[in-house]
């Protein structure tokens, strides 16, 4: 199955995120992504890990994440978790992508401050194509411990380069480090 069929097979929430959610009291609205849904409320989820440990990062998809500034603020160098590691770890609760809930790794989180500016936010089901609408306040009892910060680059403060379309791969270099 591709991921676009499997995405329009997902109907509902898969059960090991129905029953966090359940044990946690939190309400949640199902709503399927598309085009029109507002990057600002929409939670992405990064693994990152060095030799100290893993951390769950979650800032909004309207960023894009300073990992020079996450060292400045932790202290610590972290890159992303290997791409089988991750796999692993979501095949063990049948998911196909990381949801924004740091109790699904068991790991530190660091969460961007400017989501909570947002009244409803959105998070990976686990599975592509299908969000869970949750409100801010429910969001922040699922952080549980997690600290917040300020590490995201709004893309619309990253500057396009329309006088020299060439140089378009040695600006996106210089963004993503």
């Amino acid at each position: 199955m591709t991921n676009a069929a499997s995405a329009i097979a997902v109907t509902s929430t898969p059960p090991v995120i129905q029953q966090l959610l359940d044990e946690r009291a939190i309400a949640y609205r199902e709503v399927h992504d598309h085009p029109g849904v507002s990057p600002d409320s929409k939670v992405q989820a990064v693994l990152l890990e060095d030799t100290a440990g893993a951390l769950m990062v979650l800032f909004a998809q309207s960023q894009l994440l300073d990992l020079n500034r996450l060292a400045d603020l932790i202290g610590r160098r972290m890159s992303a978790v290997a791409a089988d590691r991750l796999k692993e770890l979501l095949d063990k609760h049948g998911l196909s992508q990381l949801p924004g809930l740091p109790s699904i790794t068991r790991s530190s989180c660091l969460y961007e401050e400017h989501l909570l500016q947002q009244p409803l936010l959105l998070i990976s089901a686990g599975e592509p194509g299908l969000l869970l609408e949750i409100t801010r306040e429910d969001f922040q009892r699922l952080l549980g411990i997690a600290n917040s910060g300020r590490f995201g680059e709004p893309l619309n403060e990253i500057k396009l380069n329309l006088n020299r379309p060439d140089d378009d791969s040695e600006a996106i270099t210089h963004a993503v480090q």
